[in-house]
């Protein structure tokens, strides 16, 4: 999603108050994790301003969105609610070398891309992982079967077990 930033570029201590609902669609297409399924369910909204600080333009602001994703242990939907805060100075295109623009959020001319700044920023605010509850017993390892929900058969076959004298121990 690209805004025209072109008065707080030109004047000094100028401000643009943004209030934005960004559907996923507006969002850079960024996948950091290959086998990671997210689903937005509601658009990223986002408040807050430009502001033309002493030649420097910063984006400051709280964005915050629903999404699902699956559940670590037994793979199941979750749904989870993400705030963060975004403040960061961006730097204009032309003043970067090649090799910076990775480092830096940057704009072009008088647009900037706050889509990609919205994605990069959801990305890096994900847990690294999501769990149903606390006290989500997983799948098991054996047969796949979700334990949340019925015990499975492998549980009880350990008759052969080199550790089958220790199953009384601490009785």
């Amino acid at each position: 999603m690209k805004i025209d930033i072109s008065s707080v570029v030109k004047s000094i201590k100028d401000r643009i108050d943004l209030d934005l609902s960004v559907n996923k669609d507006e969002l850079s297409e960024i996948t950091p994790f290959k086998d990671l399924r997210i689903e937005l369910v509601t658009p990223m909204v986002f408040v807050g301003a430009l502001t033309n600080i002493d030649g420097a333009i910063k984006l400051s602001g709280e964005a915050n969105v629903k999404y699902t994703t699956l559940c670590a242990r037994c793979g199941v939907d979750v749904s989870s609610v993400m705030k963060f805060t975004i403040d960061e100075k961006l730097m204009n295109e032309a003043d970067l070398k090649e090799d910076e623009r990775e480092d830096f959020f940057y704009y072009s001319g008088n647009d900037l891309d706050i889509g990609k700044i919205l994605s990069e920023y959801f990305y890096l605010n994900l847990p690294m992982r999501e769990i149903c509850s606390e006290a989500c017993k997983g799948r098991c390892s054996k047969c796949g079967v979700n334990l949340n929900k019925e015990a499975c058969a492998c549980m009880s076959i350990n008759a052969n077990s080199q550790f089958e004298a220790l199953k009384d121990f601490f009785k």
